[in-house]
């Protein structure tokens, strides 16, 4: 929820009692608006 909250300057309690479905959506919807889909480190790789 901090994800979203932050990418979209939601409060946390504004996704109070949202299902885990409804949050998975605005998961990836803040993933990709942040731009870090895809762009996590690889560990054990430098």
């Amino acid at each position: 929820m901090a994800d979203i909250a932050s990418v979209f300057s939601w409060p946390p309690s504004e996704m109070d009692g949202w299902p885990i479905a409804e949050l998975m959506i605005w998961r990836a919807k803040a993933e990709k608006r942040a731009g870090s889909a895809g762009t996590s480190p690889k560990h054990g790789k430098r």
